[in-house]
């Protein structure tokens, strides 16, 4: 009996899976975006400016435009999967779906503010004044 060979392309039959596909793609685009930008931060500390002139050309900008929506769809993904993979446990209750989405997003956006505080000093925006 002769078992047929699976397509190479198989992820190809359906959206759901071309969408996954895409999404986990997004990573290794989103990993040299950041070693990039990590290359330009090390010629800056050598006192080298040759890759800042780069930022101001159409390439670039189209560049960051693209990494930016490949950024942001691999983020929203991942959110709207994860209350599905772990759910949030507290104590006897357990929230899935919305509430574990909105307590991961508000987990998101203080761990950003508390990086932006740290690295540029960004003050919350309804803190006091």
């Amino acid at each position: 009996m002769n078992i047929a060979e699976p397509s190479r392309f198989w992820w190809l039959r359906r959206l759901k899976y071309i969408a996954i596909f895409l999404r986990e793609l997004s990573s290794v685009f989103i990993l040299a975006y950041v070693l990039f930008y990590l290359q330009i931060l090390s010629q800056l500390r050598g006192g080298r400016t040759d890759l800042l002139t780069q930022f101001g050309t159409a390439p670039f900008l189209f560049l960051s435009l693209v990494m930016l929506a490949f950024s942001l769809y691999h983020s929203i993904t991942w959110f709207i999967l994860l209350p599905k993979v772990q759910p949030i446990r507290l104590g006897n209750l357990t929230l899935r779906g919305g509430p574990a989405l909105l307590i991961n997003l508000v987990i998101l956006f203080f761990a950003s503010w508390l990086v932006g505080f740290l690295v540029f000093g960004i003050p919350l925006p309804f803190g006091s004044r």
